[in-house]
């Protein structure tokens, strides 16, 4: 049976300018009228998702190791929700722990870890002394953590085909993105919902393509009604698996988690 390509991820303006052509059939297309139509991988878009058992499932889940912070207390937390394949998002107000956090978590995971950092918050310098207390070989660790600066939203998705490459040849455990909130915010509104979901549908299809995790930071911001909640609201909501909001009281931190597939839970914690 011929598949319709309005069965396909892509914008409605696409799909109706190849309706025009008279291409309505993923078949009517060849490679060449798709890059002519600004279609990019087309070949992923039309190919079967990947398929497993149950059991495949439950024994891929029971390998993966826990990430660790290195803090006992949000340990408690994160080690239930942070898993390949899994995109777990870390908001909270400027001063709540989000990038410490996720420099703790490329410790943890002996710095297999691709950094993208978005607002030139990544310290080298911090990232050096958390390491100096956890593990041995400082060097090492420095050197496989593989860090990339994209300060638009252009440059995180030329990122990501970037990884599409380097992944083939290299791997890690988990990927950060710190912060996704300053190059969505510099695309239009009415675009952001469109952005986000096929950013994160090609994080994901390399997450479970290459066995590693995801965690992402994000703002919060004020609604009309006066309250605060997660930037980018139900667009975002829906594309994450988890949702762990920080918040800080003098030299206390918290974390609560908004969104889980387990019992939501609340940690008080401190850094060291």
């Amino acid at each position: 049976m011929n598949q319709p390509i309005s069965s396909l991820n892509l914008p409605d303006s696409i799909i109706g300018k190849l309706a025009n052509l008279g291409f309505n059939y993923c078949n009517d297309l060849g490679e060449n009228v798709a890059q002519r139509a600004n279609i990019p991988d087309y070949g992923s878009l039309k190919r079967a998702p990947k398929r497993c058992t149950a059991l495949e499932l439950c024994e891929s889940e029971s390998n993966w190791k826990p990430v660790t912070s290195f803090i006992p207390q949000l340990d408690c937390l994160l080690s239930k929700e942070i898993a390949s394949g899994v995109v777990t998002e870390l908001c909270g107000l400027p001063g709540t722990g989000r990038t410490q956090i996720c420099l703790h978590l490329a410790v943890g995971v002996a710095g297999e870890t691709v950094f993208i950092h978005t607002n030139n918050n990544l310290s080298v310098e911090r990232l050096k002394e958390i390491a100096e207390k956890f593990v041995p070989d400082v060097g090492a660790l420095m050197q496989k953590l593989l860090c990339i600066e994209a300060t638009n939203f252009t440059e995180l998705r030329a990122t990501v085909q970037f990884l599409k490459t380097w992944l083939s040849n290299n791997q890690i455990r988990l990927l950060i993105v710190d912060s996704i909130a300053w190059p969505l915010k510099q695309q239009p509104l009415m675009e952001r919902p469109h952005l986000i979901y096929r950013l994160f549908q090609e994080l994901r299809i390399l997450a479970n393509l290459h066995n590693f995790a995801i965690v992402v930071t994000n703002d919060l911001t004020t609604r009309n009604t006066g309250a605060t909640s997660s930037s980018f609201g139900d667009s975002f909501y829906h594309i994450v698996n988890n949702r762990i909001l920080l918040s800080r009281v003098n030299n206390r931190f918290c974390a609560k988690t908004l969104k889980s597939a387990n019992k939501n839970s609340e940690v008080f914690f401190k850094f060291e």
